[in-house]
Formats: C-alpha cells, structure tokens, sequence
C-alpha cells in the first residue's frame, strides 16, 4: 500500500514570476502598499479572492478582498531579521529542527542555539539530519504461522537482517537503527516483555545479535499500546537531530498487559493513543500488517495517528505484507523515504500555513510545490523534490548543504516535550 506523501494542494503559479524589476513601488490591491513593482506585470495581482479562491504563489488576499503582495521572494524589503514568503508577505522566522542553526558559513560551524527566542531562524545542516529508525517488531506467538515457504517469524528477520539485501545491514551508515522486540507473558511482570538496542549508525552487528534467528524464541501476546511507549522513549533519548521513527512491524490486533487475552476494542484504543503520543513528542509511527490478520480499520487508523492525520481520514496509509517480497519492499519504502530530501520541523504546520513559509538550499529560495521545488510531506516534515532532492543525493557527500525554512509566527505548533 503506497503512503500518500502531499497533504496540501497546488498553490498555483510558481515564483519563477518574479523576475521582474523592483525599481518603483506600486498598489497591488487592498489598503497595505504594496513593495512589488510594476506589480502587474510581476505577479498580475488585482484578481478578486476569497476563502474558495485563492491567489496565486506569491500573493495573498488583502483586505478589499483582491490579490496583493508586499515583497517578491529573494529581495530586502522587509528589513532585518524578515524574510518574504510564499504567499508575498514579510514574516519572521521558526527553527527548523530541534538544535538551532549550524552557522553561516560553507560548512557546520558555531550556532545561535534552538528554541529560546519566540521565532527564531535557523540554518540545518544535510548531516545533522539522518533519520533515527526503530524497528518495533512483534515477538508474539502467532508470528509461527506459514508465511509462504517459511513462517512470519523467519521471513520478517530476514527482510531486516540478510547480511546482503537486508534493509539494516545496507542502509546502517545512513540510519540510526535500533530494535525492540516486544511481547508479553500473559500480563505477568515485566510487561511488556521487551528486548531492546539503542539506535545508532553502524548497528546491525549489535541488532543482529540481540535479533533471536530460532522461531522458538516468539514468546505470546501483543501489547502494541505499552511497547509504543517504550520505543518512544527511547528514540527521544537519541539527542541528534534528524527524524524520528518507529516502524512497527506485527501480524495482529493488539492486546494489553492489564487484558492480555482477548484482544478488545479498549486494547486498540490503548495502542491508537500511544501512536497520538509519540506523533504528538516528535516520533513518526508507520505501520506494517505482517500477514491479513489485522483489520483494514484498525491499521488506517493508526497509520493516520502516527503519521499526524486526522484519526477518521480513509485514506489507507499503512502496509501490508503478505509475501516476503512485498515485506522487503514496505521496510524499503518508508526508510528510503525518510532519507536525504525530507528534514522535519520541530512542531506541526497548521493547515494551509506552508503558504506563509520560505525554504532555501544552500541560500536559494525553492518553490512551494513545484517539482523542483518543496513540500510538505506530512504536517511536521518539509521534503525537497526534483533538481533540489538530486542536487543533495549526488553532490559531494564531504560538503554539506544547508536547508533554511521560515514560517510567519503561530503556523507552527510545536511538539510536547518529553514527559
């Protein structure tokens, strides 16, 4: 199942537009004087606009309800400290990332610190954003059961850990992993019964060995709301900047350690307001049904939460496997699309509210959807695309570039600290 990636529509015409001279200043619509000139020309603002018709990249509404703007991206007219957004209008800046700006200069260097100022601007650097990936596995007695030629248990170890092709040991120098296995013993103590490898890069030796390669080491039940709980923890223990991920990988609905058997509609409530938690600390939750014995439901409905959609949304965000090739193929996606061109937000952008953003690769602004430009690839993660995401993958991997993004203050909510 494909992971549906833009959440927000076109904004229209790009900022290729604004390259015309900005000698003069003109009226462009509304009461506000507007910086751009000859505006028309520019941005042929004027339209009329309203909730149901917006105006184009580079514009925003005004007051007489006609498209104006107050700068053009790129120029100096909004003074220090300010920079020109997307929808035209003069706006200060929010970090992007959680660990303040990584200098001015070609490569990382002294930084302004993150998070004290109420809007502060920051520079992120290419290398300080690798993603951190914990691989929340289902150890629970059901993953015995046929899985084409093999069984769950053996076929999920091996798309994670073949020394050749497994996703661990070939992406390990470019994603922290880590490991928890987590099950239960019917709600006896400790619950739940987890084995657990702190991420960091270069790790599948030690994932490897606490990986158990018998079958027989499943051990019962599946406490998917605790264990949730316990992987959030420990990825905000990772202190590197860079996303943040739980990929949980399990062949059924969950249980609890208070209720281990059955599983009971309290159980998936407790598993669905742990996947709200972790989204709401900064931790990304994908989903992965091994097997079709998880319901369609339920799956969607914590692949949304995990992701930071809203819990009745119908699309179908989660994955599910039921052959090792299509295993293999639902680990490789999210990984891989988490790497290299997406850099996430140190809170959640309000809806609509990438309009009033600016993003810039190594100094030069990039368009809000353009296929060269940027986007909003979940509400917390800006993703770079085309010539921009290329220009990162191939460059020289000794130099790092640097990602600036600006929102107007209050698009940003940010993410709660950990408890």
């Amino acid at each position: 199942m494909a992971v549906k990636t833009s959440i927000f529509g076109s904004i229209g015409a790009g900022l290729a537009l604004l390259v015309a001279s900005l000698a003069g200043v003109t009226s462009c619509g509304g009461e506000k004087e507007s910086l751009v000139s000859p505006c028309k020309g520019q941005l042929s603002c004027g339209q009329a606009c309203n909730d149901t018709t917006p105006c184009a990249s580079g514009q925003h509404c005004g007051a007489d309800s006609k498209c104006t703007a107050e700068c053009v991206s790129g120029d100096n007219r909004c003074g220090a400290g300010k920079q020109c957004s997307s929808s035209g209008t003069c706006i200060e800046g929010i970090q992007l990332g959680g660990g303040g700006t990584t200098g001015d200069g070609p490569g990382p260097g002294p930084g302004t610190g993150g998070g004290t100022e109420a809007c502060p601007s920051t520079n992120v650097s290419l290398d300080n954003q690798l993603p951190t990936v914990l691989l929340l596995v289902d150890q629970s007695g059901s993953m015995n059961a046929q899985f084409g030629s093999s069984d769950r248990w053996q076929t999920l170890r091996t798309a994670l850990m073949d020394p050749t092709a497994g996703i661990v040991n070939t992406l390990e120098r470019q994603v922290r992993f880590g490991l928890t296995l987590f099950s239960g013993r019917g709600g006896m103590a400790p619950c739940p019964t987890l084995t657990s490898v702190a991420p960091k890069l270069v790790n599948f030796a030690a994932i490897d060995a606490a990986y158990p390669k018998p079958t027989s080491a499943i051990i019962k039940d599946t406490p998917t709301g605790e264990s949730i709980v316990a992987a959030t923890a420990l990825l905000q223990a990772v202190t590197d900047p860079g996303p943040k991920v739980i990929v949980l990988a399990t062949d059924g609905e969950p249980d609890t350690c208070a209720v281990p058997d059955p599983e009971t509609p309290e159980a998936k409530e407790v598993a669905i307001k742990a996947a709200q938690d972790a989204f709401a600390a900064g931790v990304f939750t994908f989903y992965i049904s091994v097997g079709d014995q998880v319901s369609d439901a339920h799956a969607t409905e914590m692949a949304n939460v995990g992701q930071g959609y809203p819990r009745t949304d119908a699309t179908q965000r989660f994955y599910r496997a039921n052959d090792q090739k299509a295993l293999g193929d639902a680990f490789s996606t999210i990984v891989n699309g988490i790497r290299t061109c997406s850099f996430q937000l140190n809170g959640t952008v309000t809806d609509g509210g990438e309009k009033d953003g600016m993003v810039t690769l190594d100094g030069q602004p990039l368009t809000l959807d353009d296929p060269n430009g940027w986007r909003l690839s979940s509400p917390t993660t800006i993703e770079l695309l085309g010539s921009a995401c290329e220009s990162i993958k191939q460059g020289d991997k000794n130099a790092a570039h640097h990602i600036s993004a600006t929102f107007k203050c209050g698009i940003i909510v940010p993410f709660k600290p950990p408890a």
